[in-house]
């Protein structure tokens, strides 16, 4: 017992050389590890420091990443005679490789997951640069543009220059309307109104409603607005109108409606995450400063939600053109893109189907890619400002 307690005394001077010291921090957060033998201190964390990831912040277990291996003596720790540590002492560690076999359970299942996922489209992507005598499948038998051109000459009776150009334009302006439209409903339910639950479930519910039943509604609802326009045209003696009205149904006016049924929800969604995040002080700093609800919106809260609304317009620009069942029965005497695609699947025999298909992925790639740069461009000239 005396022995125990003369070991005790001894080590009693080395217990807090490594003490964290939790009252203390840097401007960045991260916790001082102040020495009290007269060394300067530390961050612990920090990357730059050597012993960084040597250095947990509090000991680890055994058995789990990062366990410790003791590098000192053990009377610079002041470990006692069964080897434990005072509680509160920071202890090097080494990293080791071991890890369980769930590890690669679920790693074979994600590399599965990627492979199952982008694997035709890589497969298409390939195909589509076959030679003039290539097929459908492999082996490759030359690499050209030859499928390419034959796409742009034309495929038969289906003009794919033209449906290319229609998907673009409603493409555009289903991406308008979203933004728009979920901008001032993400505005609106930032206070409470009356009827704001049942109005927000309404407009979620499209997107639990099967695609073919809503391009359904949509084609008959349109089939009964034209025979109410001919009934009427009729009873009015207006023949010459009679005889030159087709149909409501449209390009821009079912088939958009249809469009906006997917991607009004999505835009919603993302804009109600948004204002919940959002913080008011900044709209009260701006009254406070004398600025008019516009000003304050258009010069504080506009440019903070900038890039949120560019996400918005992508998601609308992308779920509009490669949508096809709320289309097919609201379009009209009209084909886009995708429904193009579609009934060439059948009917094309050649590669050149895998052409279209590599053109659709480029343009859907492309308008990612002009997002995020779009993004990266708002943020960084909202922190020059806030600079």
């Amino acid at each position: 017992l005396a022995d125990g307690v003369e070991r005790g005394r001894a080590s009693e001077p080395h217990r807090h050389h490594h003490r964290l010291d939790l009252r203390h921090h840097d401007r960045d957060g991260r916790l001082r590890h102040h020495r009290r033998d007269g060394w300067p201190a530390d961050r612990v964390g920090r990357q730059d420091h050597p012993g960084a990831d040597l250095v947990p912040a509090v000991p680890c277990r055994r058995g789990q990443r990062g366990d410790f291996v003791d590098h000192h003596a053990d009377d610079d720790l002041g470990a006692d005679a069964a080897g434990r540590r005072p509680q509160g002492t920071l202890m090097a560690s080494e990293r080791t490789d071991a890890r369980p076999r769930s590890f690669y359970a679920l790693a074979a299942v994600f590399a599965l997951f990627v492979l199952f996922l982008y694997g035709p489209m890589i497969t298409i992507f390939v195909l589509s640069f076959q030679g003039p005598e290539g097929g459908l499948t492999f082996p490759m038998r030359g690499m050209s543009l030859h499928w390419f051109a034959k796409l742009w000459q034309g495929m038969g009776v289906v003009d794919i220059a033209a449906a290319f150009r229609r998907s673009i334009a409603l493409g555009a302006v289903v991406m308008a309307f979203t933004v728009v439209l979920s901008l001032g409903a993400g505005l609106a339910f930032r206070k409470k109104f009356a009827g704001s639950a049942l109005l927000f479930y309404t407009s979620v519910a499209s997107l639990i409603m099967p695609s073919i039943v809503v391009s359904l509604g949509i084609g008959l609802q349109f089939r009964l607005i034209d025979s109410a326009v001919q009934t009427l045209l009729k009873s009015w003696g207006m023949v010459g109108l009679l005889e030159g009205y087709g149909t409501a149904m449209g390009l821009y006016t079912s088939a958009l409606g249809a469009h906006l049924t997917w991607t009004l929800p999505f835009g919603l969604l993302i804009m109600l995450a948004v204002f919940n995040r959002f913080n008011l002080a900044y709209e009260e700093a701006a009254s406070d400063l004398g600025a008019t609800p516009w000003q304050s919106f258009r010069h504080v809260v506009l440019p903070l939600i900038a890039p949120s609304l560019v996400g918005v317009g992508m998601f609308g620009f992308t779920l509009s053109w490669d949508e096809i069942a709320r289309t097919s029965q609201a379009v009209g005497d009209v084909n886009t893109l995708p429904l193009e695609l579609q009934g060439l699947t059948s009917t094309v025999t050649t590669p050149a189907i895998y052409a279209l298909g590599t053109v659709t992925t480029v343009v859907s790639f492309a308008v990612m890619g002009c997002t995020v740069a779009l993004m990266k461009l708002l943020r960084a000239r909202g922190g020059r400002r806030a600079g």
